[in-house]
C-alpha cells in the first residue's frame, strides 16, 4: 500500500493503514527528514471503533481472494491507464 507517496501496509482488524517512510521533500543533502503531514494526520486519527459489517467482511474476503487470484493491478499499470499515457 502507498499512503501519500510512503509504503506502508493495511491493518484489518483496525481497519487502519501503517504507514512507513520520512518526507523528503528538500534539497537531497538536507540532513533534517520530517514526517510528512498526512502520515501525522493518520496517526492522530481517532481508532475506528465501529465493528466491521457481513457487507463489508464480504467485500474484504472478495478483495483478498483476487489478490490470492492474481486479480491485481500494479501501481505503473493504474498511472498509466489514468493517466492515459501509453508508454
Amino acid at each position: 500500500m502507498v499512503c501519500g507517496g510512503f509504503a506502508g501496509s493495511f491493518d484489518f482488524g483496525s481497519r487502519r493503514p501503517k504507514c512507513i517512510g520520512v518526507s523528503d521533500h528538500g534539497p537531497s543533502s538536507s540532513p533534517v527528514k520530517q514526517r510528512h503531514p498526512a502520515l501525522v494526520a493518520l496517526d492522530n486519527a481517532p481508532f475506528d471503533d465501529e465493528p466491521v459489517t457481513d457487507a463489508e467482511e464480504a467485500l474484504i474476503e472478495e478483495a483478498r481472494a483476487d489478490v490470492r487470484a492474481g486479480r491485481v493491478v500494479n501501481h505503473e499499470d493504474v498511472k498509466r491507464r489514468v493517466l492515459n499515457d501509453d508508454k
